[in-house]
């Protein structure tokens, strides 16, 4: 490689000229560079009699923000400054169509320009032969406009008498023929006053003003067609290749209209065919192959260029692009993984020019490179970076930009929702990662994934409503269109109005409905063996024989001072109602929409009264479209009137063990730093680890043992997913983990976490997670599981603090005696 290029992000990054060493398409400009010479040096035998098609054009292609203006202008500086070109070329102008009225005329514009450049010239001559050739111009100038007649648009042989039309339309027709010949004769002269053998013009981006795209590109073939005049135009071809193909659609058809109806009529492919090859030869004589250059994205050029940046203009450091983009990723959007980062570096760097430096310009102010650091700034200003980069894409979406830029939770849910239900991949898309294979869509998912850090960083709450509300929204929309949904009209506004997508409320509300829409498919009839389904246990209202009722099991617990871990059961359960009755249910996306629920009160009281409002359990209604349940009877008011009365004894325990948990808690969320990856990676895990439990537990369940397993399931996937994909407080933690799920037993996740190197502040989510109180009440007491889990806890925790959390075995026979329902 070549001396690398440096871009100064710190200075004005407009649409100035660029030293060659600072052009980010520096091998384009030397083909360029070469192509003029040779054209140049071919001048030295060029006669009078010249062929059409002798002229020579240069297509520089790109779309939007890929740099063309500035190349544009760095090209002109780089030939007027070149000493291999002195003598030899004039570089006049590059003119803005954009800047030109609708009514003028491209060729007068161009001349224009050469006039100035050309009397600027003569008023420095003070020679005799400088006198011959003034008076040459202004010859060849008067002898011009006689042919510049026939371009305006007004006739001016309307309404002349026969003699006088015959007499005026010869004197047209002579000035028609002779204007290219008078032209050739006044670019001669002006080549002649200013030394130089070629005259090039410039236009740039003509296409962003489709009244004089088309316009200009006639001026080119008609008047500019001559070997001393060299061209250069700028702008996307494949707009170029539409406006020229609307054009022919007009001149053959005579409507303008007539590309958008093939199809409607007798002929279109016919018609179709032949506007099709006019407007590829037309491109192709006016723009020969050899003659265009596209301007390919930062990541095509790092193939062959070395590209560098300078971050500020008072710091002498220079990183590669590549790597400093990589930094930006890492630190703003929290995301760990090499591959992920290089997904994001890959998409980034394939954006136009101008917004790669936009972005990186933004960002590069509160970025340290020297040394990892966590860094809100970074993400701060990567999220509003990415959402201006992605406007057009999420206005075409249809997505509440305004909402985004204020960090609205609900509406980035809904954001999330509507886009992954558009890109069809269920089971990744709340990632967030630019895999997809719609544009629009990756450049939303990029723009969403810095919101989604900006608004959990520091706030576990924010983080667990995304990996429910979102991520599983997602899923359970998928499951329910496979089995009810898909014969419902407007079957996802029904499911989003359900489960309150773009509603602002806590995973709590969303645990219940998440366990209706679980439970929908079952009935008594279709179901022969227990009612036991992704973290959720199905349990008779009333008791069987040598079985209890929850509700039951719960009330003598109340009666008899009895251990806690009965009451943290009771406040995963949830009430189903539908036309055809109840059903109760023990769900742990109940168990944790109450911690997530606890985790946004104030103090460890609010968090204690949220816990005490969930039992008795609340009754909610079933998804209007799901199957009849066949139901048992409820139990009786006199029961949740007595338990009331009984249970505040038990709730007096409770209570100090979620004030502890909620102060320790909010040590950790300065650690917190999640990416969508990462959150919706827990989400994927917890829920297929839940399935395939379900699976092996349905056959012989017990209330305890499938319900510490679905709390193990919990704790493993945040684990797991935690020491994939979460940013540690600090480099250097690694070591091999096991991945596997629990399935039928705790023993797994025990030796996991017995065995790892766990810091508490490097797993900040498991942690806030692994020591609630109503997750440890629901695991069996266990001396060595209780030391593995003691590295979740603050130092100061003993490891008997944890035991008399955990469940007893007088508890666990109690809970066993709950009946399941199902089977026979």
């Amino acid at each position: 490689m070549s001396e690398p290029v440096i871009i100064d992000l710190s200075l004005d990054n407009g649409s100035g000229p660029r030293t060659r060493d600072q052009l980010v398409h520096r091998a384009s400009y030397d083909t360029l560079r070469e192509r003029v010479i040779s054209h140049l040096d071919g001048l030295e035998s060029a006669t009078d009699d010249y062929a059409a098609g002798a002229g020579w054009t240069f297509f520089l292609d790109g779309t939007r923000g890929a740099g063309k203006s500035t190349f544009l202008s760095s090209v002109k500086q780089g030939l007027q400054e070149d000493q291999a070109l002195q003598g030899k070329l004039n570089f006049v102008s590059i003119i803005d169509p954009s800047r030109i009225e609708g009514s003028e005329i491209i060729l007068l514009v161009i001349l224009q320009k050469l006039k100035k450049s050309v009397e600027e010239r003569l008023q420095n001559c003070r020679r005799r032969e400088d006198e011959y050739l003034n008076q040459d111009w202004k010859r060849a100038f008067r002898a011009v406009a006689g042919g510049l007649s026939l371009l305006s648009d007004r006739d001016p042989l309307k309404d002349l008498d026969p003699d006088l039309f015959l007499d005026w339309g010869l004197e047209q027709a002579s000035d028609s023929t002779s204007l290219r010949n008078r032209l050739y004769e006044l670019f001669s002269v002006g080549c002649r006053i200013l030394g130089v053998r070629a005259l090039m013009f410039a236009f740039d981006d003509a296409d962003t003003d489709s009244r004089h795209a088309i316009k200009i590109l006639e001026c080119i073939r008609k008047y500019l067609d001559i070997p001393m005049v060299m061209v250069i135009v700028t702008g996307d071809l494949e707009l170029y290749s539409l406006l020229v193909k609307q054009h022919f659609s007009a001149t053959v058809t005579g409507r303008r209209d007539f590309v958008l109806e093939t199809g409607k009529r007798d002929r279109p492919k016919q018609y179709d065919q032949m506007i099709n090859h006019l407007e590829e030869q037309y491109l192709l004589k006016l723009f020969p192959i050899k003659n265009r250059i596209r301007l390919l994205p930062i990541e095509a050029l790092l193939l062959k260029e070395d590209i560098k940046v300078r971050a500020s203009s008072k710091n002498d450091n220079i990183y590669g692009i590549k790597y400093f983009s990589e930094r930006i990723i890492r630190i703003g959007l929290c995301v760990k993984s090499p591959q992920d980062i290089d997904l994001y570096v890959r998409f980034i760097l394939h954006q136009p020019i101008r917004s790669v430096i936009q972005v990186l310009s933004q960002v590069a102010p509160f970025l340290y490179v020297k040394k990892y650091e966590k860094n809100g700034r970074v993400t701060d200003a990567l999220a509003r970076s990415l959402l201006e980069l992605s406007l057009t894409s999420l206005y075409k979406n249809s997505i509440d930009t305004d909402a985004l830029s204020t960090e609205s939770g609900p509406s980035l849910v809904q954001a999330v929702f509507d886009l992954a239900l558009l890109d069809g991949d269920i089971d990744t898309a709340a990632y967030l990662r630019p895999s997809s294979a719609d544009q629009d869509i990756r450049r939303c998912f990029v723009a969403l994934a810095s919101g989604v850090t900006r608004l959990c960083k520091n706030n576990p709450s924010n983080a667990l409503k995304y990996i429910f509300r979102v991520a599983g929204s997602i899923t359970l929309y998928s499951q329910a269109y496979s089995k009810d949904l898909n014969s419902v009209t407007n079957a996802a506004h029904k499911f989003v109005g359900y489960i309150g997508i773009g509603r602002d409320e806590d995973c709590l509300d969303w645990g219940r409905r998440a366990t209706a829409l679980i439970a929908a498919p079952y009935t008594k009839n279709s179901q022969k063996t227990r009612v036991v389904l992704p973290g959720i246990i199905g349990l008779n209202r009333k008791g069987r024989p040598g079985k209890l009722a929850a509700s039951t099991a719960v009330l003598h617990a109340a009666h008899s001072g009895g251990s806690h871990s009965l009451m943290m059961f009771g406040f995963t359960m949830v009430n189903v109602s539908s036309g055809f009755g109840m059903r109760t249910y023990a769900s742990i996306f109940v168990l944790l929409g109450l911690i997530e629920k606890m985790l946004t009160a104030r103090d460890g009281f609010n968090a204690f009264e949220v816990c005490m409002r969930s039992y008795p359990p609340v009754t909610i209604s079933a998804p209007d479209w799901s199957s009849p349940n066949e139901v048992d009877n409820t139990t009786s008011l006199e029961e949740e009137v007595d338990f009331l009365h009984y249970s505040i004894h038990m709730f007096s325990e409770i209570q100090e063990l979620i004030i502890n948990w909620k102060q320790s808690s909010t040590d950790l969320y300065e650690n917190i730093n999640p990416s969508s990856i990462f959150l919706g990676k827990v989400w994927s895990r917890l829920f297929r680890s839940l399935e395939n439990a379900a699976d092996e537990l349905r056959r012989k369940p017990s209330a305890f043992s499938t319900m510490e397993i679905f709390v193990c399931c919990i704790i493993n996937a945040f684990l797991i997913e935690e020491y994939e994909h979460h940013l540690p407080s600090k480099e250097g933690m690694w070591w091999e983990m096991n991945r596997s799920n629990p399935r039928t037993s705790v023993d797994t996740l025990i030796h996991k976490i017995s065995v790892a190197n766990i810091t508490r502040n490097d797993f900040p989510m498991t942690s806030i997670i692994a020591t609630c109180p109503l997750i440890v009440g629901l695991l069996k007491r266990d001396n060595i599981f209780a030391d593995g889990l003691s590295k979740f806890f603050p130092k100061s925790t003993s490891s008997n603090y944890i035991l008399n959390i955990m469940c007893s075995e007088e508890s666990i026979e109690e809970m066993n005696y709950i009946s399941i329902a199902g089977g026979s």
